[in-house]
């Protein structure tokens, strides 16, 4: 028996090869993508952390490793001990987001 062949038919053109998935997530990145609130939620993370973050990089960037969450987290939570490893390793950017999350959802029910 031959296996099961099925076809999608989306009704484009094919106009060359198909783009990655990598492309595809940037684009609609960039379709959702606001100058604004970035600039906002740039100035609120300074004035939280009473520095300013590296003027070369964007907001995405100075996030990307979590450390600087991590240290929001910190100012935000006084009494609880939130430890950041400053290895950067991908690992270790993992650990930092989830920690910075969590407190985050700590933050949330306390308001």
């Amino acid at each position: 028996m031959p296996p099961c062949q099925a076809s999608l038919d989306l009704g484009g053109t094919d106009d060359g090869p198909a783009a990655s998935l990598t492309d595809d997530m940037l684009t609609k990145e960039k379709l959702k993508f606001n100058p604004a609130l970035e600039r906002q939620a740039r100035r609120w993370i300074e004035a939280v952390l009473g520095e300013e973050l590296p003027a070369d990089q964007t907001l995405m960037q100075a996030l990307r490793t979590g450390a600087v969450l991590c240290r929001v987290a910190q100012r935000l939570l006084p009494n609880q001990t939130i430890k950041i490893n400053e290895r950067n390793q991908a690992y270790n950017h993992r650990v930092r987001k989830t920690t910075a999350g969590s407190a985050a959802r700590v933050v949330a029910r306390a308001r």
